[in-house]
């Protein structure tokens, strides 16, 4: 068994405060004006909070601009699939050709302005299926248009 003085043991002292305003850590004089809180630390001791007031973005204007960009060509998808329908087709293949130059002046023009590319996907739908709905909902449609377009094909040539 080991015995320990307890006299030996060093015990936390604060620092001798023989000054009217002295750090409450390392005890150095603080001048204090009479003006405003009294000083508690010196320049060593005070807290140092951040200096940017700049705030933090949940996303970023690139994620906010492909998305709205996404679904606008979306719906330049249905578009085209509406083409079909009506038997369109040189319209609809005009659509399928500007959709790339289309996308990448749209993308363009959001990356500038995240509120009207956050508003745009407000507006259309904030789901992150959305794209994956526009797609499926195209793929139908275009099944569906080459359906019926082989249907009336059939009919006329049997009313012939």
């Amino acid at each position: 068994m080991i015995d320990f003085a307890v006299d030996n043991i060093p015990q936390d002292e604060k620092p001798d405060n023989t000054y009217e305003y002295a750090c409450e850590v390392c005890g150095v004089e603080l001048f204090y004006s009479g003006r405003g809180r009294k000083p508690r630390f010196c320049e060593e001791h005070k807290k140092k909070g951040s200096t940017s007031t700049r705030k933090k973005v949940g996303v970023k204007n690139e994620q906010l601009a492909a998305q709205a960009t996404e679904l606008i060509v979306g719906i330049t998808d249905v578009m085209q699939v509406g083409c079909i329908l009506i038997s369109y087709i040189e319209t609809a293949t005009t659509i399928s050709d500007a959709q790339p130059r289309l996308r990448e002046q749209v993308y363009a023009a959001l990356l500038s302005n995240p509120a009207r590319a956050q508003s745009i996907i407000n507006l259309l739908g904030k789901s992150a299926d959305a794209g994956l709905i526009v797609a499926l909902g195209s793929f139908a449609l275009t099944c569906g248009a080459a359906g019926f377009n082989e249907f009336r094909n059939n009919r006329d040539e049997n009313r012939e």
